[in-house]
C-alpha cells in the first residue's frame, strides 16, 4: 500500500472516529429508523429493533441529552403514547456522518482495486 493510500486511509478513518456519536451501532439504527420513516411511536421502535425497553430507554436518553431527537407525549385511542423523531441537529449530524462513512468506503474500495 502506498504512502498516499495509507495517509487517506488514516484521514478518513480519524474524521469518521471523531463523529462515533451515531455510529454506535443501536443508535445509528435508531437514528436510521427516524430518519427514513420520520415520527415513530417507542412502542413500535421496540418491535422494529427488537431490543429491550431498557436498552431502548438508554439509547433514547443519550440522544435526547446531545440534542439528537426529541419526545412528545400524545393522546391515541390506544391510550398515551410516546413519540419520537429527529431534531435539526439529529437530521444533519446523520447526514454527516452518511458522508463520512460514504467517503471510508470508497477509500477503502479503492485500496482493495490497487492490492489486488
Amino acid at each position: 500500500m502506498s504512502n498516499n493510500k495509507k495517509e487517506e486511509l488514516s484521514s478518513s478513518l480519524n474524521s469518521l472516529h471523531k463523529s462515533l456519536e451515531l455510529l454506535d451501532i443501536k443508535k445509528f439504527l435508531i437514528v436510521s429508523i427516524l430518519y427514513l420513516l420520520g415520527k415513530v411511536y417507542e412502542g413500535d421502535l421496540v418491535k422494529i429493533l427488537g431490543f429491550s425497553w431498557g436498552s431502548l430507554s438508554t439509547q433514547l436518553k443519550m440522544l435526547k441529552e446531545k440534542g439528537f431527537i426529541d419526545f412528545r407525549k400524545v393522546l391515541t385511542l390506544k391510550g398515551p403514547r410516546t413519540v419520537i423523531f429527529l431534531t435539526d441537529r439529529g437530521y444533519k449530524k446523520y447526514q454527516e456522518e452518511l458522508k463520512k462513512v460514504n467517503i471510508l468506503l470508497r477509500t477503502l474500495t479503492s485500496i482493495r482495486e490497487i492490492s489486488d
